[in-house]
């Protein structure tokens, strides 16, 4: 049973679950993302709790395995992801105030925030990944894209009160990818102290992520050019070698001194 959770390609079966874990991953942080903006209505979460619960509970099952389980940073992002659905769920019931409601759960939130992380479940279930995630990481734009998504969740739950501009999710992306490569429009602004605060943090990161990006991407273009170019040059070198030997006779394989005889004989001849 362990392994059907862990290695994909242990069976057919794992491999489909697999698969179906990274649907409902994506899934998970579309909704979390498009439920707030007013174009997609707001609907329950309880199809990918409930297959995160099946999960987390087949492999706390798994007692020979569970301490190394629970020293796992992902275990520890799920079960924390987890507490804000749970505790919505539970002070529905329990409360019948909207306002409440609200003020319990403002502070847990931001836990959801957590949910983006799932993302890195991802590189175990396709191996494609580990390649493109190696490429970004060394290029420093993986963790721009990542700074880019938890800054403008951030962002979100420190404004949204305040002030209308902040919205949904999509707006305050926007707000980050424009502050974080120093453009800067001025159409949006924090009006909050936490929101100065992520803003300040948003700045400071964009102008570092960008200045230590650029040489690196420019690194990153040489050696991969330059891997490619030498890749080429060798496949060259190898049809050439195979196009001599079905050509005629090979004298590599005469040794030193049968070549050295070979070429008096024609010389003689």
């Amino acid at each position: 049973m362990w392994r059907f959770f862990i290695e994909p390609k242990s069976s057919t079966a794992a491999q489909g679950y697999a698969y179906f874990s990274l649907f409902v991953i994506i899934v998970s942080i579309f909704t979390f993302i498009a439920q707030t903006h007013s174009f997609f209505p707001r609907a329950g979460e309880s199809a990918h709790i409930e297959d995160i619960r099946i999960a987390a509970e087949h492999k706390h099952n798994s007692r020979s395995k569970w301490k190394g389980l629970r020293r796992r940073p992902i275990t520890v992002i799920e079960i924390l992801a987890l507490l804000p659905d749970i505790a919505d769920s539970l002070i529905r019931v329990i409360t019948s105030s909207n306002y409440e409601y609200e003020k319990v759960m403002e502070g847990l939130h931001f836990l959801k925030l957590l949910r983006v992380m799932r993302i890195l479940r991802l590189m175990r279930q396709v191996p494609g990944l580990w390649i493109l995630c190696y490429t970004l990481g060394a290029s420093v734009v993986c963790g721009h894209v990542d700074i880019s998504f938890h800054v403008d969740m951030s962002f979100y739950y420190a404004e949204r009160h305040a002030q209308s501009d902040f919205s949904s999710i999509p707006k305050c992306l926007w707000w980050a990818v424009i502050t974080m490569s120093t453009v800067g429009y001025g159409d949006m602004f924090p009006v909050t102290p936490w929101g100065y605060l992520v803003g300040s943090f948003t700045s400071v990161v964009g102008v570092l992520m960008v200045g230590l990006a650029v040489p690196v991407l420019v690194n990153n273009f040489v050696m991969y050019y330059s891997h490619t170019t030498s890749t080429a040059q060798r496949d060259k070198r190898q049809s050439a070698s195979a196009r001599r030997r079905r050509g005629g006779f090979n004298f590599s394989s005469l040794g030193t001194f049968g070549k050295k005889m070979s070429l008096a004989a024609l010389a003689a001849g």
